[in-house]
């Protein structure tokens, strides 16, 4: 989680809008395993802005696909910011590789 945070604040200081967007959905990410679905929201929404900037139509949509899950996750579980919550919904497969690694940070 803290190295994923670390990502987060470095990335925001470089003109790579690409590097930006993909440090900033994988720091989405991160945050909604570990429960912190609200912040996760947040960052989402600065991907999304850097992909826009970049012109990036494609990636665009993946974070949004990403903010609307994250959005629907924020509506049912609105007590779950701050902790761990279980997740029950499917993912794409390298989301839920990518999710089985950064579980172990939930504690």
């Amino acid at each position: 989680m803290r190295l994923a945070t670390e990502a987060g604040g470095l990335v925001r200081s470089t003109d790579d809008l690409d590097k930006q967007g993909k440090t900033l959905m994988d720091l989405a990410e991160v945050l909604r395993v570990v429960g912190r679905t609200h912040e996760a929201v947040s960052v989402a929404r600065e991907a999304v802005d850097a992909y826009e900037r970049k012109g990036n139509v494609v990636m665009t949509e993946v974070v949004l696909r990403l903010l609307r899950e994250l959005e629907a996750l924020t509506q049912q579980l609105p007590s779950a910011h701050g902790r761990c919550a279980g997740q029950t919904e499917r993912r794409p497969k390298e989301r839920a590789r990518n999710t089985k690694r950064l579980v172990r940070w939930c504690g």
